[in-house]
Order: C-alpha cells, then structure tokens, then sequence
C-alpha cells in the first residue's frame, strides 16, 4: 500500500518538500534550510512565490 504524500513549499527558502501524510501533525521541518514549514502564521507572497505554492503545494 503506498503512502499519501503532501508537498508543502517552505515559506522562507521556497524549496518543494515532500511529507508523508501520517507526518504532517509531527511539525515537519523543510530539508533544504532545516525552517519549519507549518508555522502558525501567514508568511508574505510575491507572484513569484505565489506561482510556486500554487503550482507545488498537494495536500
């Protein structure tokens, strides 16, 4: 049986991180800058980050 996963862009260096679904309550960290990617709080966008997310983010 294969596991869902999420991708989640992280909000301070933009890298695509993929999260297995049963992990996402666990406050997962991103693997590119090691900065939580679930904060708690909205971060700012610019088009270019909004593409990103919009493009990236799978739940």
């Amino acid at each position: 049986m294969s596991e869902q996963n999420s991708h989640l862009v992280c909000p301070h260096c933009q890298a695509t991180n993929r999260i297995p679904a049963a992990k996402l309550s666990a406050a997962p960290n991103c693997g590119k800058c090691g900065q939580p990617l679930l904060t708690g709080s909205p971060h700012e966008l610019n088009a270019q980050t909004v593409r990103k997310v919009i493009q990236k983010m799978r739940f």
